[in-house]
């Protein structure tokens, strides 16, 4: 993903530069997320046993199944689906999504929308329109780094085994 934003931003010479950087960081980070989540399900939804005789060569096929049923959900339902199973996360999960819809607020506004599109790099840090999208992402991204990476939660403890290398 971001080596399709740096190849974009090169060969368009920066134009609509400021839709595509708050779309990087919200859109592409939920596409990330979910996936990471679907990685995260085959250890929250099984117990260790059963996992670890799933994911043996000779009988892969539950947990396949078990992947695929997840991954036919869209990215924000996978993402809600797992948070709502987390009672002490529901006040960083409203300003998740509370920042993802002023997010598609902001995409669904076409002269907002044409406006980050035709935006000149250099006008970036003075645009009330760009900073309050930047602002959108700014706090997007510090509700998946309070949920993931929040030190003791269960979340934390998946993404510092499986998500970090």
């Amino acid at each position: 993903m971001v080596v399709d934003f740096a190849y974009k931003q090169r060969t368009r010479a920066n134009k609509g530069y400021a839709l595509r950087s708050i779309k990087l960081g919200l859109s592409r980070k939920l596409i990330y997320v979910s996936g990471l989540l679907a990685c995260f399900s085959c250890q929250l939804d099984f117990p260790e046993d059963d996992w670890q005789s799933m994911s043996a060569a000779d009988s892969p096929q539950l947990l396949i199944d078990h992947l695929r049923r997840i991954l036919a959900q869209t990215p924000l339902d996978i993402l809600a689906s797992r948070l709502l199973q987390y009672e002490n996360l529901l006040g960083v999960s409203k300003q998740l999504f509370d920042a993802y819809d002023r997010f598609i607020g902001l995409l669904a506004n076409e002269e907002l929308r044409k406006h980050l599109e035709h935006l000149p790099l250099e006008n970036l840090e003075t645009d009330a329109v760009y900073q309050e999208g930047r602002s959108i992402r700014h706090a997007f991204g510090d509700a998946l780094a309070k949920i993931f990476l929040t030190p003791g939660s269960e979340l934390y403890n998946l993404t510092i085994k499986y998500g970090v290398f």
